[in-house]
């Protein structure tokens, strides 16, 4: 809509309000203080501002605020020059920013809070429009090299990563508990392959359609057999195209990127499958990790690579390496028994290739320098430390008491 057409009330606003990128940096630089008071009169006392969003969903996620005389309240912060402008941008009924803790804005046009899509209303706070911005608040772990070492700090992020690896590894405990050391597997690797959007649906299909029926269909060894699980698969997912799709329907999400829609990663499955379950999942499994522990991590990686007849490939190297993270290493953890083994399969991730950086851990990648300037995080196993970073302290409110601060 031009500036003509939009209503004289709004072009009065856009005139006098400044920008919202001036409210980023207010907000960045936690300007706005101890003596914020919102709408409806409760003080607001800004602990730690979050880091900010990407390119879609809330301005800034995981900041720490206080609402009177509460407790830390954790939270993403969405930024608008109007509390009308919320609705008008369609995050009324995003889900995407249920998670909001506060609204902030420099002109409180409505109500004093703002509903989300959720039900949940959170409170509207207004800025000061004249306020200059501070410099923007940097995260402790900013500094954690230079004030602890770089061999601390990776010793940190190592740490870390194996207490997340070996929760993973007791995870996969219970499933072999229960419905045994191949299926747990196939299970694992199925989820791993559907990344995130996938994860639970790839999950029920490796349920719907067990690999003992997998391995029993009535086909031939090589290419054949692929073939036909991987068309039993997508018959049991419902994306065969088949008029009677079997039921109830899973949770697919098929409007993401080509390379991971979920029929290239049940293409990927059926192959990797094929492969090892010679003579059988469990032996050609242990072997694989047997081997690794003596030639080096690196070694694992072909077995999960599968390429398609055209790019991009069902399974590449980055989508195999979050497989043998996810999957196959704490499998084999789990099944090692004593402890010190279990540490040496964990450390299988330090020797694998280093794979596109998580975007929700781009604060600790940006953060986590050498003295040479390179990224500290710089294989899967430093990654699976900051994620269990991420999860414990970043989104728990524990910026500034962390390992790193």
């Amino acid at each position: 809509m031009t500036s003509e057409k939009r209503p004289a009330a709004r072009r009065r606003r856009a005139a006098r309000t400044p920008p919202e990128a001036q409210l980023a940096r207010l907000w960045a630089s936690a300007t706005l203080g101890a003596a914020a008071t919102a709408a409806d009169g409760t003080p607001v006392a800004v602990v730690y501002p979050g880091r900010p969003g990407g390119r879609s969903g809330p301005d800034f996620r995981d900041a720490v605020v206080r609402l009177g005389d509460g407790g830390p309240v954790v939270g993403d912060v969405e930024l608008h020059r109007a509390a009308t402008d919320f609705a008008h941008h369609g995050h009324a009924a995003d889900p995407a920013y249920d998670g909001l803790a506060l609204h902030v804005v420099f002109e409180a046009d409505a109500a004093p809070a703002t509903a989300l899509a959720g039900g949940r209303s959170v409170p509207v706070v207004a800025a000061d429009a004249g306020a200059t911005p501070g410099l923007p608040v940097r995260e402790p772990c900013a500094t954690a090299t230079a004030r602890l070492g770089e061999a601390a700090v990776e010793a940190i992020v190592q740490d870390a990563a194996r207490w997340r690896l070996a929760r993973k590894a007791e995870a996969l405990g219970s499933a072999i508990a229960r419905d045994g050391a191949a299926q747990a597997l196939y299970v694992a690797m199925a989820t791993a392959l559907g990344q995130q959007d996938n994860a639970r649906a790839m999950a029920l299909l490796a349920s719907r359609l067990p690999l003992a029926a997998l391995l029993e269909l009535p086909a031939g060894p090589g290419p054949t057999r692929a073939a036909a699980m991987e068309q039993a698969l997508l018959h049991a997912a419902g994306l065969d195209g088949a008029l009677l799709a079997p039921a109830p329907v899973l949770p697919w999400a098929l409007a993401g990127r080509p390379a991971a829609h979920p029929a290239r990663r049940i293409a990927a499955l059926a192959v990797i499958i094929d492969r090892l379950a010679r003579p059988d999942l469990v032996s050609a499994a242990g072997a694989l990790v047997d081997a690794a522990l003596v030639e080096g991590g690196a070694g694992l990686v072909p077995a999960f690579v599968v390429r398609g007849a055209q790019p991009p490939a069902p399974c590449g190297r980055g989508r195999a390496v979050e497989v043998l993270v996810n999957a196959l290493l704490p499998w084999a953890a789990i099944r090692a028994g004593v402890s010190e083994r279990r540490g040496q399969v964990f450390d299988l991730a330090l020797a694998l290739p280093a794979t596109e950086a998580y975007g929700a851990t781009a604060h600790l990648t940006r953060n986590l320098r050498m003295a040479t300037g390179r990224p500290l995080l710089r294989t899967p196993l430093h990654q699976q430390g900051a994620l269990a970073l991420l999860s414990e302290w970043c989104r728990r409110g524990g910026c500034g008491r962390c390992p790193l601060s």
